[in-house]
């Protein structure tokens, strides 16, 4: 039961900006249409500036735009058809954000790649947002790895964008991908 409004609220903030729908979060949710029509309302009433940001980016692939991210990466949409707008619009309308984060994490993967070295922790491969690690079983290095890593995954953002909101980044440890523990 204490993972329902987790799994909820993701499904709410990270499909939003992808353009998910009432009708594809009630099916996801097992919820009500209405219900999830008022998680979407609710969302876009907090975040009026993100509505109208989502919406721009939307429109970008309709009015042959090009977007390009704080960092410089360009997505062009080529050909649109009615057979395609509403797949690239939502790739639109979530290609900075995305982006973004999956710059913020290469950056901070390459500046913790020899402070972790030291430690005897390889970075094996970055995922999205995540920074996957094989380190000893060793409660010290895990610990140190996992300061190491937040410290620089929270500072990145503030220095490549000058990021008023903080990232916080949450860890996971474990043998088996399925069976994974938070941390902390």
């Amino acid at each position: 039961a204490l993972g329902i409004p987790r799994i909820r609220a993701k499904a709410v903030n990270f499909g939003i900006p992808y353009g998910r729908t009432e009708y594809t979060l009630a099916d996801e949710l097992e919820i009500p249409i209405e219900e999830a029509r008022g998680y979407i309302h609710d969302w876009f009433k907090r975040a009026p500036q993100a509505e109208k940001f989502l919406d721009w980016c939307a429109r970008a692939p309709m009015e042959g735009r090009t977007l390009v991210t704080p960092l410089g990466r360009h997505r062009r949409f080529g050909l649109v058809t009615q057979e395609n707008l509403r797949d690239l619009q939502n790739e639109a309308r979530n290609f900075i954000i995305q982006s973004l984060a999956s710059d913020f994490t290469l950056i901070s993967a390459m500046r913790a790649e020899k402070p972790l070295k030291e430690l005897g922790v390889m970075i094996i491969n970055l995922v999205h947002d995540s920074i996957l690690m094989e380190l000893p079983q060793d409660t010290h290095v895990l610990e140190r790895a996992v300061e190491i890593v937040g410290t620089i995954m929270r500072q990145v953002p503030v220095e490549m964008v000058d990021a008023k909101v903080p990232f916080e980044a949450d860890f996971q440890y474990g043998i088996l991908w399925g069976a994974l523990e938070e941390i902390r």
